[in-house]
């Protein structure tokens, strides 16, 4: 499992970046922050900018919790775009413009950055998840011995009925 260092520092990371994420939507000149470059659009910023906290969060999310199932994606996701909301519609207080392309950028950035993390999850998280899925108690986690995360699903175990479920479960079969 991810070490406590692991778990706190990434929790304090995302932290870090969420508020100076806020600081620098809510600053009153952003052109003191950002010059304004032709080539690009605020859009890309802001897809970017979201980019990184979907990743964050997704990253932070695994290392305390392991591989998220859908639902949890879900929920995190909704979340982001409320806080993307409320960035977007505390602007007006500080002398900005609150834009609804603006929270549009930022929802497909934290989805581009949500999956990028997700997909590179560790060999020993999606091993997790699937015996979790399985049904495998967690006293038994230490029973389980390799998975092959890339190509076809291969399991070793030392228990072959729960090798076999295993193996559907990474193949995407319902128990």
């Amino acid at each position: 499992m991810t070490s406590a260092v692991t778990r706190w520092g990434s929790a304090l990371v995302n932290a870090a970046y969420a508020v100076v994420l806020v600081f620098a939507t809510h600053y009153p000149r952003p052109d003191e922050l950002v010059p304004q470059i032709a080539l690009f659009s605020d859009k890309l910023l802001h897809v970017a900018a979201y980019g990184v906290l979907g990743s964050l969060t997704m990253a932070t999310f695994v290392a305390w919790r392991g591989a998220p199932r859908p639902a949890a994606i879900a929920g995190l996701f909704a979340g982001l775009a409320l806080f993307a909301v409320g960035d977007e519609v505390t602007q007006p207080l500080f002398s900005r413009v609150a834009e609804p392309l603006d929270w549009v950028a930022d929802c497909l950035g934290l989805a581009l950055g949500m999956l990028a993390t997700g997909l590179a999850g560790s060999p020993e998280r999606t091993l997790r998840s699937l015996a979790v899925d399985a049904g495998l108690p967690s006293r038994d986690l230490p029973e389980l011995i390799a998975i092959e995360p890339l190509g076809p699903p291969r399991v070793a175990c030392r228990d072959a009925a729960l090798e076999e479920r295993l193996v559907g479960r990474a193949r995407g079969e319902r128990p």
